[in-house]
Parts: C-alpha cells; sequence; structure tokens
C-alpha cells in the first residue's frame, strides 16, 4: 500500500510540477525572444531539480516510500509536458 501512494504522490508532485514550467514556457513563448526563451529553459531546469530535491531531503519523514514517489514525479513531468506541448502546438494552428 505504501508504494501505491508514493506513485499517487509523485504523480501529483510531478503534475504540479509540469503545470509550473507550462506557465513558464507559456510566458517565455508570448514574449517571444531567444532569450527569453533560453531564461525559461534554465527555469523548467531549477524547477525539476526543485521538485526531485524536495522528495530526497524529506525522505526520512515521509510515510511512503520515496524512490517510488520520485519515479511517480518523473514519469508525470514528462508525460505532462509532452501533453502541453501537443496542446500548446493546437492552440496554434
Amino acid at each position: 500500500m505504501k508504494y501505491l501512494i508514493g506513485a499517487l504522490a509523485g504523480l501529483v508532485w510531478g503534475c504540479i510540477g509540469a503545470v509550473v514550467n507550462f506557465s513558464i514556457t507559456k510566458k517565455a513563448l508570448k514574449k517571444g525572444s531567444s532569450a527569453a526563451l533560453l531564461s525559461s529553459n534554465i527555469l523548467r531546469v531549477i524547477v525539476d531539480i526543485i521538485l526531485l530535491a524536495v522528495i530526497v531531503l524529506l525522505r526520512k519523514s515521509l510515510p511512503f516510500s520515496y524512490e517510488i514517489a520520485l519515479v511517480g514525479t518523473v514519469s508525470a513531468l514528462s508525460l505532462a509536458n509532452i501533453f502541453f506541448a501537443f496542446r500548446n502546438a493546437s492552440e496554434k494552428d
């Protein structure tokens, strides 16, 4: 049961991070400059590192498997970013 809860917590945490990443990218695309896109990519990497670091730093106090939470977070970040990229591309058409 602790693995299932860890996976669900990781998925939720990763989706929150993906929404933050998407909002950063959307603001950079509205600006349209290459400097804004470069800075948005750096900010997205920082957000990803912070998301994973929070889980690792809190691993002793988490009531579920932090390893599975890390896998869930990475999976949610990847899948949600792909979804948002397709959604953003379809809005431009």
